[in-house]
């Protein structure tokens, strides 16, 4: 179960890219419990799941999932996934896939690509979480304290 496609992944964070989908499918399920879950909570990101499989939905949620979630998840994927797009492991150890024609991208480069990603993703998912709150009615799902959680990203002032 999935809140979006590897499809969808590629065309929402890079559109007119070809990439191939199985280099991202397996970071949507990992993306998804570890940025979008602890936005929405247990309760309404379990709702989101059900009715997002299902295609049957109740209230905003078929707007919260397409207009918001859907493009700060496919960010978060990418930045999940890339670092395992860049090195190839195999049985003979890790390594870097080679292309004709192209040069492989430097780690300084390689690193703004990824903060990029990352940033994006957070001011969508900061997007998502205000339409929640501008309509807290239609999500009675959602936590009533979500601002008490850790900012893990944020320095610890005494």
């Amino acid at each position: 179960m999935s809140l979006l496609t590897p499809a969808e992944v590629i065309a929402l964070a890079m559109p007119g890219k070809n990439l191939d989908t199985a280099l991202v499918a397996d970071s949507i399920p990992i993306a998804s419990l570890k940025y979008i879950k602890p936005l929405l909570g247990n309760m309404l990101y379990n709702t989101l799941l059900v009715e997002s499989v299902a295609q049957i939905f109740t209230g905003l949620n078929q707007t919260l999932i397409n207009d918001y979630l859907k493009d700060a998840l496919a960010r978060f994927v990418l930045y999940e996934a890339l670092p395992l797009i860049k090195a190839e492991i195999t049985s003979n150890g890790i390594q870097t896939p080679s292309i004709d024609y192209h040069l492989p991208v430097n780690d300084t480069d390689f690193a703004m690509l990824r903060n990029k990603m990352l940033s994006d993703a957070e001011l969508l998912a900061t997007e998502m979480t205000d339409y929640i709150k501008s309509n807290r009615t239609s999500f009675p799902d959602y936590p009533t304290c979500p601002d008490d959680r850790s900012h893990g990203s944020l320095p610890f002032l005494y």
